[in-house]
């Protein structure tokens, strides 16, 4: 999908979701999605003076696995309402027009997820 499509439908769903006008910029494929792409990228906000360092993540691929972003989305809410200690998820939405890619947005955390890295590196070595 191109980046100016899915840049369109960031802001609107974004800008439906907050009630204001939001600008995406900086759209950026992030590596380590083996089941989900997850593009990272800056979220302005109208009204709000800094900048939020956002994540959008869609199907990477049918049939990879098995449910949906959507399925994803609503455990990630779950999760946050009971308590756990997961990214807030803001919204859903589709970039291509129907039949489209599904994404869902929520906050990007800091850290490293390869596992490839974590069982094998060094610096990793007190946290496994």
């Amino acid at each position: 999908m191109p980046d100016d499509e899915l840049t369109a439908a960031l802001e609107r769903s974004l800008s439906e979701h907050f009630g204001r006008s939001v600008a995406v910029s900086d759209l950026k494929l992030l590596a380590g999605g083996a089941s989900r792409n997850i593009y990272g990228f800056t979220a302005r906000i109208d009204g709000e003076t800094a900048p939020r360092s956002l994540v959008a993540r869609s199907d990477a691929a049918p049939g990879r696995i098995r449910g949906t972003g959507v399925d994803e989305f609503a455990l990630v809410a779950a999760a946050a309402e009971a308590g756990a200690r997961v990214p807030r998820v803001y919204c859903r939405g589709c970039a291509g027009g129907e039949g489209g890619t599904d994404f869902y947005v929520m906050d990007r955390l800091g850290g490293e997820a390869i596992a490839r890295k974590l069982h094998r590196e060094d610096r990793y070595e007190e946290t496994r």
